[in-house]
């Protein structure tokens, strides 16, 4: 008789999330390096609670089409590579429907974006497996918000991936990016404190 059971989608996003994204100071790291990977030359951060109540990413970046908010959440998406040859060619940070999608897993996700292509802009709301996708306003870019990172999970759980992560640790991170990336110019606010 076999001990091994197949697990939901779901439960798959929320383990993958605790290998990779193991604090609030990992998601926005994937966030920034997906604005910089859209091209863009303007990107304001803004965190509260450390990152576990809000973190928020604008860019000014190319946006995301319509029909790729939909497919952006099923997870092994991306626009980067189609095969493993194309790895040695790679010239950006990541794949921007993978994190997206494991994020989403444990937390409530929004998404505002327009490119330069669409008229008007397309916001998708995204909270466990439910999503709902509706015409927003919004200039040309990209607007990630996440809010209540872990909610979702056992308070056990909650309680070991809470450690609190000083701001001095997230400001050494994005020094590193702005050292690497001049030509973008960086906005942070934690909580009403602009930095």
């Amino acid at each position: 008789m076999s001990k091994l059971k197949k697990i939901s989608k779901f439960l798959s996003l929320q383990l993958d999330f605790y290998l990779f994204f193991k604090n609030p100071m990992n998601v926005l790291k994937q966030l920034v390096e997906n604005s910089i990977d859209a091209n863009s030359t303007c990107l304001n951060i803004e965190l509260e609670g450390y990152g576990f109540d809000l973190i928020e990413v604008r860019d000014n970046g190319c946006g995301i089409f319509k029909d790729d908010l939909l497919f952006i959440f099923k997870g092994n998406v991306t626009d980067k590579i189609s095969n493993i040859c194309d790895l040695k060619n790679l010239r950006t940070y990541g794949c921007r429907g993978k994190a997206l999608s494991i994020i989403s897993s444990v937390s409530k996700l929004k998404i505002i974006s327009k490119p330069n292509e669409q008229d008007y802009a397309w916001s998708i709301l995204l909270d466990q497996e439910k999503f709902f996708l509706f015409p927003d306003l919004y200039n040309n870019g990209t607007l990630v918000s996440i809010t209540d990172l872990y909610y979702n999970l056992p308070d056990e759980n909650k309680l070991f991936l809470k450690k609190r992560y000083n701001y001095h640790d997230i400001n050494d991170m994005i020094k590193i990016f702005i050292l690497g990336n001049p030509e973008i110019d960086f906005r942070i606010k934690y909580g009403k404190k602009l930095v």
